[in-house]
């Protein structure tokens, strides 16, 4: 299993401009960035560089810092699935089930940057599992433009924005990463809570509690699926609310019997 990514750059003229090396690199990060959502581990990667050769052609080499031996696992699933995600829409074959709108768009954004600044882009995880773009070949936009269309409006378009869900805490897990589930109150949706190792800690001691989760929000239409938690607090249960019967009489008219206070409001007006 793979566990680092090389992109290597040419330039028609031996030359590779920065634009062409920023924004390979921004859309690829953006393609694992979602993938990642789908194995829960957005909080435990962090991508970086740990080979870099300036000369033509210009490589990077990026892998994951992780820390459990699980994640490590999951980011070599990740970056398989992202070389061979791109194989397949290449081939225009069906679109990879893990790759969602903004994946695509990222891709379409590769593919059409290659041709724009005339460079040969190859994307490989080892030897035997690479891709070659180069600026002849438009297939890949292609593919993906159509695989966008084919899909509008028969599946759920996923967005994200940043927001808090407010539910019972009723499962805490490890399994692929740490995370809770919230059910939703409004809604009954359950919602998946991708945590820090010291968030977890404090969600095991809200178990069946009533909590409000803020972070980063994942839709599937306008169904809230997913979170990236940056913080929880418990909420009062119902029996721990102001209940009608403690409230007692509240006083409208600050002493003033009913008929007058109407009368003055009257009269003055």
């Amino acid at each position: 299993m793979a566990n680092e990514l090389t992109i290597t750059l040419s330039g028609n003229d031996g030359a590779v401009s920065v634009t062409a090396l920023t924004e390979a690199l921004e859309n690829t990060i953006q393609v694992l960035r979602s993938l990642e959502a789908q194995y829960g581990l957005e909080e435990t990667i962090r991508w970086e560089v740990v080979r870099a050769s300036m000369q033509s052609p210009l490589t990077l080499t990026i892998a994951a810092n992780v820390r459990a031996m699980k994640s490590r696992k999951a980011s070599g699933q990740v970056l398989d699935t992202y070389v061979g995600g791109l194989r397949d829409v290449f081939a225009g074959a069906v679109r990879p089930p893990q790759f969602d709108d903004d994946s695509l768009e990222a891709v379409r954004k590769l593919a059409t940057q290659v041709q724009r600044e005339q460079t040969k882009l190859t994307i490989q995880t080892t030897a035997a599992n690479q891709l070659v773009l180069t600026d002849a070949d438009n297939t890949l936009a292609q593919n993906v433009s159509r695989m966008i269309a084919e899909t509008k409006g028969r599946s759920p378009q996923s967005r994200h924005e940043v927001g808090t869900i407010e539910g019972n805490l009723e499962v805490v897990s490890t399994h692929q990463g740490d995370s809770f589930s919230v059910w939703e109150h409004l809604t009954g949706y359950k919602v998946e809570c991708q945590a820090t190792p010291s968030q977890l800690e404090q969600a095991k001691q809200l178990l069946r509690h009533r909590v409000a989760v803020l972070g980063r929000i994942t839709y599937k239409g306008r169904k809230p699926v997913s979170l990236k938690v940056e913080s929880i607090r418990r909420l009062r249960a119902k029996d721990e609310l102001p209940q009608p019967s403690t409230i007692g009489k509240i006083n409208l008219t600050g002493g003033v019997a009913s008929e007058d206070f109407v009368r003055e409001g009257r009269d003055a007006k």
